[in-house]
C-alpha cells in the first residue's frame, strides 16, 4: 500500500499494532489478522478475491455434484483444508443437492502441509535430514 494516499500510513500502523497485540493474546485467532488486513486492502482487490473464491466454490460444487450423481451417491463428504472454507460450507448448505453434505469440524480439516509437517517431526527430532539432491518420490517413508 502506498503511503502517498491520505491515511494509508496510519492504517498500516494500526494494522501492525493490532496484529502484535492480538498475536500476544492467548485467544488470538488467524481470522483476526485477516480482518485487519482486509481493512487496508483496496476494495477492488477484495472484490477480485471474492469473485475468484465464488468461481472456485461454484466449480468445486458443480464437479462434486456431477461425480456424486454419476456414482449415485447418497451423501457427499468434503474434507481436507478446503473444508474449512466458510464460503464453501455455506454454498454447499444452500445448494439443495438432494443428499446430505458433510464436513468435518474445522479442527479436523487440515491441509496436506500440516500433515506432512506432523509426519516430518519425528525425523526432525532425530536430526535425520535429506540432502538437497533428493528426487521427488510419491511413496517416501514418512516417519
Amino acid at each position: 500500500m502506498s503511503r502517498d494516499r491520505p491515511g494509508a500510513g496510519s492504517r498500516q500502523s494500526a494494522l501492525r499494532v493490532n496484529t502484535r497485540r492480538r498475536n500476544r493474546s492467548p485467544d488470538s485467532r488467524a481470522g483476526d489478522v485477516f480482518h485487519l488486513a482486509a481493512a487496508v486492502t483496496p476494495p477492488a482487490t477484495r472484490d477480485l478475491l471474492a469473485s475468484f473464491q465464488h468461481a472456485v466454490i461454484h466449480e468445486l460444487l458443480t464437479r462434486a455434484a456431477a461425480a456424486a450423481e454419476e456414482m449415485d451417491a447418497r451423501a457427499l463428504i468434503i474434507s481436507g483444508g478446503v473444508a474449512c472454507n466458510s464460503g464453501l460450507r455455506a454454498a454447499a448448505r444452500a445448494a439443495r443437492l438432494g443428499y446430505p453434505v458433510y464436513f468435518p469440524s474445522p479442527g479436523l480439516s487440515t491441509d496436506n502441509a500440516a500433515m506432512i509437517a506432523a509426519a516430518a517431526f519425528p525425523k526432525l527430532a532425530r536430526q535425520e535430514f535429506t540432502g538437497l539432491d533428493v528426487k521427488a518420490q510419491a511413496n517416501l517413508t514418512l516417519a
